[in-house]
């Protein structure tokens, strides 16, 4: 799993690591999810890497028929809503799925890890951009986690 913390970044991280899903906010700084959102999907590399909103704000009605995303979930994210998304986008078993977060917050980071760490998932935790990329050229995560 791989997480940054800015739109350019997410954008960057997706063309370089191809990941199976991206967990996308809306809110960030500079580039919006709704901006980054545009771009992967207009990139003909990264165009069918499924998106899983994840937001402080609920889906408006034009918002849940929008094809850009697989799903959208709802700040605080619960346990089985964040696996029950995974399980829409991730439809061949490929052993242990490995998951970059990028978090500059310790305590939203290790929850995370603990989370996933409970679904025999393996996690690895950046809490720059740099570090980020240091680990992702080692472990190649399946799923990138962006602050």
């Amino acid at each position: 799993m791989i997480t940054v913390g800015a739109g350019e970044d997410a954008i960057s991280q997706a063309i370089a690591e191809k990941p199976d899903v991206i967990v996308l906010d809306v809110l960030m700084p500079k580039m919006n999810g709704w901006e980054t959102m545009a771009i992967l999907k207009e990139r003909e590399d990264t165009q069918n890497i499924p998106i899983v909103i994840c937001s402080v704000y609920q889906p408006s009605h034009s918002h849940q028929r929008n094809a850009d995303f697989v799903d959208w979930l709802s700040k605080p994210v619960e346990e089985i809503s964040l696996l029950h998304s995974f399980s829409k986008v991730i439809t061949e078993p490929y052993g242990k799925i490995r998951i970059l977060i990028v978090e500059d917050d310790n305590d939203l980071a290790d929850l995370l890890a603990t989370l996933f760490e409970r679904h025999d998932i393996e996690t690895f935790i950046a809490r720059t951009g740099r570090e980020a990329i240091h680990i992702s050229q080692k472990v190649n995560p399946d799923l990138l986690i962006l602050d």
